[in-house]
Formats: structure tokens, sequence, C-alpha cells
């Protein structure tokens, strides 16, 4: 499936707490030959519940093809007005899921969900300057901020960005920034310079992005977005010298040889 694409991500920003909300989005196959046995699956997360089936199993999707799903939630009961993160995974229905997976996120901010209000924090833009980063290469991550609460101000906040694999780190600085304030409902941006390792597997990889902040009675609140970043590897095919026989004879079969060599650091396919 590594070929494969989770696109046209649809979702609302915003919901209220007692509305039914639609996540679809698009499974495009940009191989040469059909993807069979697929499981497509939305992992729901705690606080919000699902009305519709998440996971799907496709037979087959043909080459070049695509095909759309959707997934209706609404909030649970004591909810947290917040944002939650959305997990889709497009993955092989018989083999280890860990191994080959294509992975997406979307965000969904939950408001007036009759549970504790909070003031919340959370990524609502970001990019990173373009469809996809290099591997080997430095590129500048702007990261848009949200205080989605209309009531309080919030103050001290913190906001570190890593990793899980390592595969992404800052360049010549920490990998957290400070905000003395950000007023109710008020946005702000940041720019981080970071750098992929040369040898980081070619697959969309998640950052999080951790936050922690306080409200005008000093209060400690936390609250953590996950971002993903598509990484792409140099594809390098090498051909050897031709080595032909010295002498051909009319009427007599006879062969030579090459050799290809992979120099990159991804698997060629349909060679």
């Amino acid at each position: 499936v590594k070929n494969a694409e989770i696109t046209n991500i649809s979702a609302p920003g915003q919901v209220s707490g007692d509305d039914e909300f639609t996540l679809s989005f698009d499974v495009e196959n940009k191989n040469s030959a059909e993807l069979k046995n697929i499981r497509v699956s939305v992992e729901v997360p705690d606080g919000l519940l699902n009305k519709s089936r998440t996971t799907f199993i496709e037979s087959s999707i043909p080459a070049g093809s695509r095909k759309n799903y959707s997934v209706t939630m609404f909030a649970a009961d004591g909810a947290k007005e917040k944002a939650y993160s959305i997990k889709i995974t497009l993955s092989s229905s018989t083999s280890d899921e860990s191994k080959s997976a294509v992975t997406q996120y979307a965000s969904v901010y939950v408001s007036g969900a009759g549970g504790e209000k909070t003031p919340q924090l959370m990524v609502d833009n970001y990019s990173y300057g373009g469809s996809f980063v290099q591997a080997g290469d430095k590129f500048l991550l702007e990261l848009g901020l949200y205080n989605a609460s209309g009531s309080r101000a919030i103050n001290n906040i913190k906001v570190t960005i890593s990793s899980e694999d390592g595969a992404i780190i800052p360049v010549n600085s920490s990998n957290s920034f400070y905000i003395e304030k950000l007023g109710k409902k008020e946005r702000t941006e940041r720019a981080m310079v970071l750098s992929v390792k040369p040898n980081a597997e070619q697959k969309t990889t998640p950052l999080t992005v951790d936050m922690s902040y306080e409200d005008g009675s000093g209060n400690a609140f936390t609250s953590k977005d996950i971002i993903s970043i598509p990484v792409m590897q140099d594809t390098r095919l090498e051909v050897d010298d031709i080595i032909a026989p010295p002498d051909l004879f009319a009427g007599m079969q006879n062969g030579l040889s090459v050799q290809f060599y992979n120099t990159g650091k991804t698997t060629l396919s349909n060679l």
C-alpha cells in the first residue's frame, strides 16, 4: 500500500457537542496494478463516538482509481471541549499493519460538549513549504496556534515538537518555543527550522505537538495535537556497462548481461 494515498480529507473545523458530524476521505491507488485485500480504518479517540462503521475491507481497488469513505461521529456524554485528533489508516488486511501502512490525521474541535470547560489551545493550521519534504534536507515548519476559549486568555505557553522515531529534528535550536500570552479567540503563528535525517524512511511521518499553558488564575493545562509530514527519499537507479559477447555469428543465438544498481534508499517497483 506504499504507493496508495489517503486524500481529500474533509471534516468540520468546529462542531457543537450535540451535533453529529461526518469525516470523509478518498483512498487513491497510484500503483500500476490493483490493490488487493485492503483494510481502511478510522480510529475514534476517547470522547467521541461513531454512529457508522469505522473499518472497511476491500477485496480490490483497481489501478489508478480512488474510492470514497465516510464515518459519522458525535461527542460522548461528558466529553471535554477540545480538539480531537482522528487517525486514518490504510493497510493490508492479510499482513502486519505495523510493517506496511499509510496514515493521515484529521482534527475536529468540539465546543459546548457539556463536560468540563477548559481553555483549549490547538494547532489550527500548518505548512512545510510544499507537498513533501526531502530526506537529508532542511525545511521551515510554520505552525498556527489558536486559543479556542471565548472567555479566558492563556499565558506562559510552552510548545514542544517531536517525532517518535527521531527522523525529524530541529536545526540550531531546541524543539520547544515559548509564548507569553494568547488572548481569547486569538491566533498566532510561529516558525521553526527542522531537518530530516538522510536515512529517514519514505513515509508520512507524524509530528507530535505538546502544549502546556496556564489561565489567568494560574491553573495549569496541557494539550496535544498530531500533524503529518510526508518524507520522500531520492530514487536512484544506475545501469552498469553492457557486457556483450566478443563475436556473433549469423544464425546462432547468444546473449549479453547488464547489472542494475538501486543506489537510493527506497524500494523500486515496476522496473
